[in-house]
């Protein structure tokens, strides 16, 4: 779908890009939050390591500092204050390790919980990329759709997506509506029944030429399909990950196709050929029912993320990618404000059928109470939208209002932030600490001994 500015005008814009800017805001406040959350946490965990680094080296200085006043006591060779000595000695040292590992393993489970807090917060943000990058694509970025079939039958399915100017990569798991063609292992003849190409063959038994020939392709199965735009590759086979069959190559918008033989042998030519011009109509049409068929595929979950070469998930702080979501956005907004002449609104216009347009707009100000909350210092890393500002235009000139007048217009739906991730129980049980020994005890041990 084309999209104007609010004024008419032509934009760059070949989706509504302020689905993208609302949900970009929502990402970026999200995880900010989550950012300060996963702070607080990690200073919680080196407080803990800190106390229990503390609590152990007071329990072995008061260790020793008995062992030090037990060992100084004279003694008379046989005296029963030598076996006492040597029984305290020993339930000195033990009284103190059990209480420094009970140290060790409250702190470990301590941790643990707040790891796993973490680990929560950081799948949230991972969510949160998801939902940002699943439904769009962010602006200036690349993405294929690549389709391959499995050793066992049925097809893989990845959306790879790259922005430079986020330095983000991404892949996204595929998923299959019940009853979707490529649920399944499927044949060519499911998208064009009795489809017949012609390719070069080797003929003749003297004189050998090539000559293209007909090719009995509705029987092949789909090995592989890719897309891009409005390109799309094709893979089919005469059987599952054969070797044997062509590489299909259409450009959806210009109507041309290229084809590639794959293999050899039997008078086959291997290698890249022209397409004859009957045969080009049967494949676009191909192409295009294959192509539609992908548009029903539902975007799952992330099984990559990239920032750079560190995955999202691990990133030691998440401001700076935000950062970059931001330095996209303004550019983005302040070329939507210029053309809008409402200085409340940011507009686009999309074009319907009968020539009409449909006038799209979203509030600054519900825009600006996405991170109104925020603390301050995370709320100024928005001001490059300047969404503050008034930068449209004032007065609409009057061939334009009678236009706009026309137009149905309509508010961008609100969103609704994801909320923060449930605390997850703690599954870590902390030992009791060690049993008391009592003198009673000892005294009975002497006796025994």
């Amino acid at each position: 779908m084309r999209y104007l500015f609010g004024d008419s005008s032509d934009s760059p814009f070949k989706a509504n890009v302020l689905e993208f800017v609302r949900d970009a805001i929502d990402f970026s406040v999200y995880v900010l939050e989550a950012d300060a959350r996963i702070r607080v946490l990690c200073e919680r965990i080196e407080a803990l390591q800190r106390k229990a680094a503390e609590d152990i080296d007071e329990l072995e200085r008061f260790e020793s500092g008995l062992l030090d006043a037990i060992a100084a006591v004279p003694k008379r060779s046989g005296s029963p204050l030598v076996l006492c000595s040597e029984q305290m000695t020993s339930s000195c040292r033990q009284v103190a390790r059990a209480s420094i590992s009970a140290v060790r393993a409250r702190v470990a489970a301590d941790i643990a919980q707040l790891e796993a807090e973490e680990s929560a917060e950081r799948d949230g943000c991972v969510k949160a990329l998801a939902a940002l990058v699943g439904p769009h694509e962010p602006p200036d970025s690349s993405a294929v759709l690549h389709l391959q079939l499995r050793d066992g039958g049925g097809y893989d399915g990845v959306w790879a997506g790259d922005s430079k100017a986020l330095g983000l990569s991404w892949k996204l798991a595929l998923g299959f509506p019940d009853g979707h063609s490529f649920g399944q292992t499927v044949r060519v003849e499911r998208f064009a029944p009795g489809l017949v190409i012609h390719a070069p063959e080797l003929t003749g038994w003297i004189r050998k030429e090539i000559k293209n020939r007909p090719q009995q392709i509705a029987r092949y199965v789909i090995n592989d399909v890719a897309t891009e735009g409005s390109t799309i590759g094709i893979r089919v086979c005469v059987e599952p990950k054969s070797d044997a069959g062509f590489d299909i190559d259409c450009k959806l918008d210009a109507g041309h196709v290229s084809a590639t033989r794959l293999g050899s042998g039997n008078g086959q030519t291997a290698g890249e050929f022209e397409v004859v011009e009957s045969d080009v109509p049967k494949l676009v049409d191909m192409s295009k029912s294959i192509h539609a068929s992908l548009g029903q595929l539902t975007r799952l979950h992330l099984t990559k993320a990239l920032v750079g070469d560190v995955e999202f998930r691990g990133l030691s702080s998440y401001v700076p990618f935000v950062e970059r979501v931001i330095d996209q956005l303004a550019p983005i907004i302040r070329e939507i404000a210029l053309h809008s002449f409402d200085p409340n609104e940011l507009v686009l216009r999309s074009q319907l059928a009968d020539n009409r347009r449909e006038e799209i707009f979203v509030s600054r100000k519900t825009l600006r109470d996405k991170y109104a909350h925020l603390p301050a210092a995370h709320a100024q890393l928005f001001a490059p939208l300047a969404l503050d500002s008034s930068l449209s235009r004032s007065v609409m000139p009057p061939a334009l209002a009678s236009v706009a007048e026309r137009d149905p217009r309509s508010e961008l739906p609100r969103s609704q932030r994801p909320p923060p991730p449930l605390q997850p129980a703690a599954t870590v049980a902390i030992p009791a600490a060690p049993a008391e020994l009592h003198l009673e005890e000892l005294a009975l041990e002497d006796d025994d001994a």
